[in-house]
């Protein structure tokens, strides 16, 4: 099942690439009608990763560290990928790149320090960045959970 979800995933990423291509199109006269239409069809197209992130939810919630290389392998890099652009995406995606990262790290894969450690530094980037209450919530639960697993060493240079 994860390699057949991971194969959702490119396809959301041309499709989106492409609708975003036509909107920057200067050869087309677009008016605010049509970029409207635009934005749309761009949510509906980021629809089936919203699900897939549900899904890879469920996953490791219900089955934890049995599907973690499954997850990471057909997911991860998708979610890594939009958090890297974060600035480029719609609020829905970067509630699905952090929620994935939240979901992922809490029930099945919390023994990476070194990847806990730079998601916690980017959602502390991302949360110094953006005005959406519901994406600074996130945020926060994601911060705390990855502070429950990543050892108080680690915070030793930052801490009194």
């Amino acid at each position: 099942m994860g390699a057949l979800l991971g194969k959702v995933l490119p396809l959301v990423n041309t499709a989106k690439k492409t609708t975003i291509a036509a909107l920057n199109n200067k050869n087309i006269e677009i008016d605010e009608e049509d970029e409207e239409t635009f934005k749309e069809n761009l949510a509906k197209i980021s629809a089936a990763s919203t699900y897939v992130m549900e899904i890879s939810g469920q996953l490791v919630l219900n089955f934890k560290d049995k599907v973690a290389n499954v997850v990471k392998q057909n997911f991860l890099n998708h979610f890594a990928m939009n958090l890297e652009g974060c600035k480029k995406l719609s609020e829905s995606e970067l509630l699905d790149a952090t929620c994935f990262f939240c979901d992922f790290i809490e029930y099945s894969h919390h023994t990476d320090v070194a990847m806990m450690s730079q998601l916690n530094n980017k959602f502390l980037e991302i949360f110094n960045n953006t005005d959406s209450m519901d994406v600074k919530q996130t945020l926060v639960y994601g911060m705390g959970v990855f502070a429950t697993y990543i050892p108080l060493a680690t915070f030793a240079t930052v801490l009194p």
